[in-house]
């Protein structure tokens, strides 16, 4: 399932939720997705409570999933997310 994340696409959604979004505790909040970075800067997370996609350095990325489901609408949101601010 993970060769269908695009780590560009990720990476824009990831700029557009902390663009567009509300900060609050848990990083920022956009459209049912949440976008924080790590401690270090190089790596970013974006999660919609069921999925969390860890991008990190070298393009590299981990998709924690419950079902190959689960990946796919997280997919159609990034995609969605992209569509509705950019």
């Amino acid at each position: 399932m993970s060769e269908k994340i695009e780590v560009g696409n990720a990476l824009r959604a990831f700029q557009t939720v902390i663009d567009n979004g509300t900060k609050t505790e848990r990083g920022y909040e956009l459209d049912g997705l949440v976008a924080d970075t790590g401690f270090d800067g190089y790596t970013v997370t974006l999660t919609d409570g069921a999925v969390t996609l860890t991008l990190m350095f070298h393009q590299t990325f981990s998709v924690d999933s419950p079902t190959s489901r689960a990946t796919e609408n997280f997919i159609k949101r990034l995609d969605v997310i992209l569509e509705k601010y950019l």
